[in-house]
């Protein structure tokens, strides 16, 4: 069974967007805990580098989105691996909705509410551990 010649291009862009996610994370959680423990008094580096870091994570994710779903339909005759790729995008989909909820619903209450800021952080953190959970199964499970 072939795929596309596109097929390995498009892995390679995911591989580079997920290798991309780990500093991200960091960041991330780093900017994000300034932001949770001093709020209103937080630097600016994390003020600032938190919507900063978000965007860019969106990209990342949407990239990977759409280079992953294209090469899992690409694959679609690929028996081999067909249950690791498919865990894998639906923990990754989910990671996608958990990011999109804390950045579209709950960012803007965090600023106001401390239910909703732990609401956010603990959305944030969720789907970062479902991403690393999907991102580890490509690496450790190997068929």
């Amino acid at each position: 069974i072939e795929v596309s010649e596109w097929y390995e291009r498009r892995l390679r862009i995911h591989r580079y967007g997920a290798y991309a996610t780990i500093p991200l994370f960091v960041y991330q959680a780093a900017a994000g805990n300034e932001l949770y423990n001093k709020g209103d008094g937080a630097a600016g580096w994390a003020k600032n580098g938190h919507r900063v870091g978000a965007t860019a994570l969106a990209t990342v994710f949407g990239v990977n989105t759409v280079t992953g779903l294209w090469n899992l339909w690409d694959s679609r005759a690929v028996e081999q691996g067909r249950t690791r790729r498919t865990i894998h995008t639906l923990l990754m989909l989910a990671s996608d909705a958990g990011f999109a909820y804390a950045g579209i619903k709950l960012s803007e209450d965090a600023e106001q509410s401390s239910v909703a800021r732990r609401r956010h952080r603990n959305t944030a953190f969720a789907s970062m551990g479902v991403a690393v959970t999907g991102a580890g199964m490509m690496l450790l499970w190997r068929d």
